[in-house]
């Protein structure tokens, strides 16, 4: 039986997946991270994006739309080396999806100056 969250009448979601939140609160993390993703798979946004960049943006989409992943990673190997793990809390995911938001918009900037000419160009642009 799959569960499904309800809407509520002032637009907010009941259920166990992101109770008491907004559709839309995730919908700016995910579309940013989308056009991240599209960065890295395609290598091109506004001007060829070199393969050190191509692997900066795939880091910035996985921190914008699934910091978790990232995080529950990183606590499985450390335990596995026998460090204790943690826990994966709001303050932590909001932190990461920022860190993600500005490594995206730095990207983004660069990429731009690189297509206008007045940036230098990072590493050599590959094809897709």
């Amino acid at each position: 039986m799959v569960h499904r969250p309800r809407l509520r009448r002032d637009g907010h979601t009941e259920g166990r997946a992101g109770e008491g939140e907004h559709p839309r609160q995730r919908l700016h993390g995910h579309h940013f991270g989308v056009v991240a993703l599209a960065a890295t798979v395609i290598g091109y946004v506004s001007a060829p994006v070199s393969r050190s960049r191509r692997i900066a943006f795939a880091v910035s989409s996985l921190l914008l739309m699934a910091p978790g992943l990232a995080v529950s990673g990183t606590y499985d190997v450390l335990g596995l080396v026998g460090m204790g793990g943690g826990e994966m809390t709001l303050a932590l995911d909001v932190a990461l999806r920022a860190v993600g938001l500005v490594l995206f918009a730095v990207l983004l900037v660069e990429n731009r100056r690189q297509s206008e000419g007045t940036g230098t160009a990072a590493g050599s642009p590959e094809p897709a």
